[in-house]
C-alpha cells in the first residue's frame, strides 16, 4: 500500500469515528444494534435537516 493510500483510510477512519459518534450521540443507537444503510440514511438527512 503507497504512502498516499495509507494517509486516505486514516482521513477516512477518523471521519467515520466521528461520523458514528454523533450518530450515536443524536439517535441513541449503538452500532451493533443498527445497519450501515441506517447510518448512511441518518447522515445524508442531517445533511438537509441537521440534529439540534
Amino acid at each position: 500500500m503507497d504512502k498516499e493510500h495509507q494517509k486516505t483510510h486514516i482521513r477516512l477512519h477518523k471521519a467515520l469515528d466521528e461520523l458514528v459518534a454523533d450518530f450515536i450521540k443524536h439517535t441513541t443507537k449503538f452500532p451493533n444494534k443498527t445497519t450501515i444503510m441506517e447510518l448512511i440514511e441518518w447522515s445524508y438527512t442531517q445533511i438537509k435537516e441537521p440534529t439540534a
